[in-house]
């Protein structure tokens, strides 16, 4: 019966995201058709090639990776199956993009709960940027394997055979994220149900050492961690207006988890199409560790005097 309640509670919510994700998704993908289509994007990737060049990609994967950054990882995944783009260069744009996603809604709720903009949309870029070179440096020239769905487009003749293929890409598409999105709402479902954030809070200790985060912003990382900034971002706001936190501790939180959050939800968008854990989770937990690290050194050097620290 409880089993059965959470598959039913989940529907609603799937059907009002998904109709979301796909207001900004479909036009994306059609715009993106035409584009490559006209050979707009060919003439773009020229333009973008020598600074993605750096990070071993083409010119082409800056849209993806900007349109990622504007809205979210659904739009970014549809953007690369409208592209022909390689393995290792999917496996790459996986980390930039859950790192540099949907910035604008969600640093703007990161800055409801401390932490300004002009801080943190710079530090996830520039993560994001970082973190493409080095994977650059790390996977080798020829890494490859399987990707579960159709990132190749044809090459179409007329106009209306693009607007053909776009049908039939999206509907694949929309058949993709509604599977995920309701597996989503399951999980979260049952994670609020049986009250398991909070019972996480003890086992998680060990970790929020390890990335170097006071114990007071547990239930917060976990928040961040399994709901995300966007689907979870007023629950966050609700936990730091009891005033069980320091403005301090959030900040440093903040700082982290701009990086790594929604490790369960976003990674899933990845691994879903064939990108390993490794990638999707591992460079990210990393580099967070490290921006935890430099913003308690910038503290100390700066003595303060930096209000958004």
């Amino acid at each position: 019966m409880i089993l059965f309640d959470i598959l039913k509670s989940a529907v609603k919510p799937t059907i009002k995201t998904t109709l979301w994700l796909l207001k900004i998704m479909i036009p994306v993908t059609l715009v993106v058709s035409i584009l490559d289509y006209y050979g707009w994007i060919e003439q773009f990737s020229q333009f973008a090639t020598p600074l993605f060049s750096l990070l071993g990609l083409e010119g082409e994967a800056a849209i993806p990776f900007i349109t990622g950054a504007f809205t979210n990882l659904y739009a970014a995944v549809a953007v690369m199956s409208s592209l022909s783009l390689d393995f290792r260069t999917v496996t790459i744009l996986a980390t930039m993009c859950l790192i540099s996603h949907n910035l604008i809604v969600e640093c703007k709720i990161q800055q409801k709960a401390g932490s300004p903009i002009v801080f943190i949309i710079p530090l996830r870029i520039c993560c994001s940027l970082l973190s493409g070179y080095v994977l650059n440096l790390v996977l080798p020239a020829d890494y490859s394997g399987t990707l579960l769905m159709p990132i190749a487009q044809e090459s179409y003749l007329s106009l209306v055979d693009v607007l053909k293929g776009w049908v039939i890409s999206s509907i694949e598409i929309t058949i993709k994220i509604l599977s995920i999105v309701y597996a989503l709402n399951v999980i979260q479902s049952t994670l609020r149900r049986f009250n398991l954030i909070e019972k996480m809070k003890r086992p998680v200790a060990p970790i929020m050492a390890i990335l170097g985060l006071p114990t007071s912003t547990s239930i917060l990382w976990i928040i961040a961690n399994t709901l995300g900034l966007a689907y979870g971002g007023m629950a966050i706001v609700d936990e730091l207006e009891k005033g069980d936190v320091s403005l301090g501790d959030v900040r440093l939180m903040n700082s982290s988890i701009a990086v790594t959050h929604s490790l369960l939800e976003d990674s899933f968008v990845f691994l879903s199409i064939g990108v390993g854990v490794i990638w999707v989770v591992i460079p990210r937990t990393i580099m967070s560790i490290i921006v935890v690290i430099l913003h308690k050194q910038l503290r100390k050097v700066t003595k303060g005097k930096l209000k958004f620290l």
